[in-house]
């Protein structure tokens, strides 16, 4: 399927059909890969997002499930913005941690 090709995905609401570009298609799928990797206070904040944007989601011991195919493009931007965050945070404290192990290396070394 080509780029600018469409995939049809029905929408929650009976009757109406949204169509995602392959592209949107993409992000859409590349999003919830990325979603196994959030820690609990995180998935927290995912809720947030949905619940201020009304979006309709079910909960059961296995956890929280929507259809992100089904998402409004402002409410999925959003969420990708979220996760986006999170992806950057994570690496920025990974690079603080590096710098940081590195000095005391070096400090050790010193003495």
């Amino acid at each position: 399927m080509s780029e600018n090709q469409t995939r049809e995905i029905q929408t929650p609401s009976p009757g109406t059909t949204e169509l995602l570009s392959q592209t949107e298609y993409n992000r859409r799928k590349h999003f919830l890969e990325n979603l196994k990797g959030l820690t609990r206070s995180e998935y927290a904040e995912i809720i947030r997002i949905l619940q201020a944007h009304t979006v309709a989601f079910s909960e059961n011991q296995n956890g929280i499930f929507f259809n992100v195919a089904a998402l409004e493009q402002k409410v999925f931007d959003d969420l990708e913005k979220f996760l986006l965050f999170t992806q950057t945070n994570r690496k920025s404290l990974s690079d603080r941690d590096t710098i940081l192990s590195t000095l005391k290396h070096v400090k050790e070394i010193e003495e």
